[in-house]
């Protein structure tokens, strides 16, 4: 059996892991309902992503979530089903078996500006910030005050405050 002594330790964590996928997967998929104008439950997304997550913790899998990124760039090419997701994870599978060799000499510098132009992208949207404050200033003071604790304090914090 588990050794439960860290289990009151842990839940802290586990309801904030919980409440920010759940966030991302909802705020996901009323985007694209609205995109391709189709009706969303969020109960029925609240047991999927449960019944997934209990599922997957008997594997060790890491709690599962939608990808916006990917999910916007699937529908943008026209996937429409999840056959299109098996198509992509066979070719990722023999990309990772044929390219490794390859990819695994790159320095970590080039791998940094990987993630600084992903980065660039989010701070770009900094800009919509000035619009905010000049039509609600008071979703902008949420904002600004969700961001700072959320920077000081911490992500369990910085949802509670938001």
């Amino acid at each position: 059996l588990p050794d439960l002594s860290l289990a009151s330790s842990l839940l802290v964590p586990c309801i904030t892991i919980t409440v920010v996928l759940f966030v991302i997967c909802a705020s996901i998929v009323k985007t694209f309902a609205m995109k391709h104008n189709y009706d969303t439950y969020e109960n029925q997304e609240l047991y999927a992503m449960g019944f997934a997550n209990i599922l997957g913790s008997f594997w060790l899998c890491y709690p599962s979530c939608g990808s916006l990124s990917r999910s916007a760039v699937v529908s943008n090419i026209g996937g429409k089903t999840q056959v299109f997701n098996v198509f992509v994870c066979m070719l990722l599978v023999v990309t990772l078996i044929a390219l490794t060799p390859l990819l695994s000499t790159l320095p970590n510098a080039v791998l940094g500006s990987i993630i600084l132009v992903a980065f660039r992208t989010l701070l770009s949207k900094m800009q919509n910030l000035r619009h905010l404050w000049r039509v609600q200033k008071s979703d902008f003071l949420c904002w600004l005050t969700t961001f700072l604790a959320t920077l000081f304090l911490g992500t369990t914090y910085g949802l509670v405050t938001g």
